[in-house]
């Protein structure tokens, strides 16, 4: 199956069901903050990798110095993007159910920048849904795209492989 591979910070995480019923699943926030690899449409597999910038290494910035730069993770948050949660006048939150058994990560509610074709792709339904109501949609905030960031990929330690239900496996 082909997956959109998404780069985002993560915003905060909350329990999502009451404290004491044993393993509590959470729920995290992300901010999308570099372009997708396509497109994200409602039913869309997505992985998610997590950006924590890197220090800086020089004492003084020279020109063209000021790019952002990341390094990624594998979040072990990666599914099917079944529902819109938040619509705003520049930003998009989706609903992404996590299909990893191994993560506390229940959903995951992927915040992206609103640039239709290029972050995201709504049905024609929802399309006609945003449009009617953005003269009245909250302006809170703008999560930008960093077009230019350089993104190194962090290896992390090897982990259980996920459970096999076809197979009956690990």
């Amino acid at each position: 199956m082909t997956h959109i591979t998404v780069y985002a910070k993560v915003r905060g995480a909350a329990p999502s069901i009451p404290p004491g019923e044993g393993r509590v699943p959470e729920n995290t926030y992300l901010d999308v903050v570099v372009l997708p690899t396509a497109p994200i449409t409602i039913g869309s597999h997505v992985r998610v990798c997590t950006l924590e910038a890197r220090p800086r290494t020089i004492a003084r910035p020279r020109p063209g110095s000021n790019i952002p730069k990341y390094t990624a993770t594998a979040a072990n948050i990666h599914g099917t993007v079944i529902g819109i949660k938040g619509l705003e006048e520049h930003v998009t939150e989706l609903v992404l159910e996590n299909e990893d058994r191994w993560s506390r990560t229940q959903f995951a509610y992927l915040a992206v920048p609103h640039v239709e074709g290029v972050t995201i792709c709504l049905t024609p339904v929802w399309r006609t849904i945003r449009e009617t109501l953005v003269p009245v949609m909250p302006k809170t905030r703008r999560i930008l795209i960093e077009p230019l960031a350089e993104v190194e990929w962090r290896q992390e330690e090897e982990r259980l492989p996920a459970y096999d239900e076809a197979a009956g496996r690990r």
